[in-house]
């Protein structure tokens, strides 16, 4: 069966792994590591659940989640 290409799927699909990717960096600049649930871990030394680093990479994977569920909403809207 052929499918034609959707450029909204394409567009969210891209929105959500550049999201994922700046998540994922972000967490490894600051000393963190991202586990295979997602999830924020120390690497190095404990750090403050409060501190603006750790703030900064729990608003990327929000964003990532947003981006994620804003992809999930289509697919299952236009069957893409």
């Amino acid at each position: 069966m052929f499918r034609m290409s959707c450029p909204e799927k394409e567009n969210l699909q891209q929105k959500c792994t550049a999201r994922w990717d700046a998540y994922e960096a972000a967490a490894r600049e600051s000393g963190l590591s991202v586990d295979p649930r997602g999830q924020l871990v120390a690497s190095r030394s404990a750090i403050d659940p409060m501190s603006s680093v750790y703030s900064a990479a729990l608003h990327l994977r929000w964003e990532h989640l947003q981006a994620s569920r804003e992809l999930s909403i289509h697919l299952s809207k236009h069957r893409c």
